[in-house]
């Protein structure tokens, strides 16, 4: 009976650390400025000069805007236009198979698992 209260201590720990992880991911998503394509490639230029070089820049931003785009894709599953698209198909089994014990008692399992069956990205340019 310890070990399970002991157990359930480490799983509300490990859920609670979780949940911090993404509070603090969202924060950082909402708290995140617009800023408009040309200010970004302004920004850009400016960085590029001032770092003579280096490129050790970084800075998260949201772009908001109508995407063009002269050649888009279809996307494998919905079928629909878009500049960027990931999909993965999985296969999960389920096995049953006799394990023979060492007083020589055979013993019917389960054996689930899963495996990767096809995955596919694509993207494109466009503009924003």
């Amino acid at each position: 009976m310890q070990y399970v209260g002991i157990a359930l201590l480490i799983i509300a720990a490990g859920l609670l650390l979780w949940r911090r992880s993404r509070q603090a991911r969202l924060r950082g998503i909402l708290g995140t400025e617009t800023s408009t394509v040309k200010e970004i490639t302004e920004l850009g230029a400016y960085v590029r000069e001032g770092l003579e070089g280096h490129t050790a820049f970084n800075r998260v931003c949201e772009l908001k805007g109508t995407i063009r785009c002269d050649n888009p894709l279809t996307s494998e599953v919905a079928k629909q236009p878009c500049v960027y698209y990931s999909m993965s198909v999985s296969r999960e089994y389920e096995e049953i198979y006799t394990e023979t014990d060492s007083q020589n008692n055979q013993h019917q399992r389960t054996r689930r698992g899963s495996e990767n069956v096809a995955n596919n990205s694509q993207l494109v340019a466009f503009w924003l």
